[in-house]
């Protein structure tokens, strides 16, 4: 008596760790990707945050009567995440000028994060 048996489609013990191997790879490489972006998100937040800081206070001391004397003040921003600091210094070769620099840093380091510079002549006003 001969009797044939249906031909067993399974799937081995090595397949299916083989698949979740390469599943667990490709999940791995996702996660390491999404915290390289969220890192990437939080340094342009904090980047655009500087900049605006920078600008606003530009524009404050811009706004101000002309002053040609040499002036450097340093300030926390009201969160106390930002140190704004300003230089006005006279123009050289023009006591009808200054040139104004904002720079914007963290408060816990030097390196600033934001810097604008404007020239101002008292010509204009």
């Amino acid at each position: 008596m001969n009797i044939k048996l249906k031909e067993e489609k399974a799937f081995t013990l090595l397949e299916v760790i083989m698949a979740i191997s390469i599943l667990t790879i490709g999940l791995l490489a996702v996660g390491a990707m999404e915290g390289a972006a969220l890192k990437g998100d939080t340094f342009a937040y904090n980047r655009t945050n500087a900049s605006t800081l920078a600008q606003d206070q530009l524009e404050r001391l811009i706004s101000q009567p002309f002053v040609s004397t040499v002036n450097n003040t340093c300030a926390l921003s009201s969160d106390g995440i930002y140190k704004v600091c300003y230089q006005i210094a006279s123009f050289p070769g023009d006591a009808n000028a200054s040139i104004t620099t904002v720079t914007v840093s963290y408060s816990f380091s030097t390196t600033p994060i934001a810097t604008l510079t404007a020239t101002r002549s008292n010509l204009f006003q």
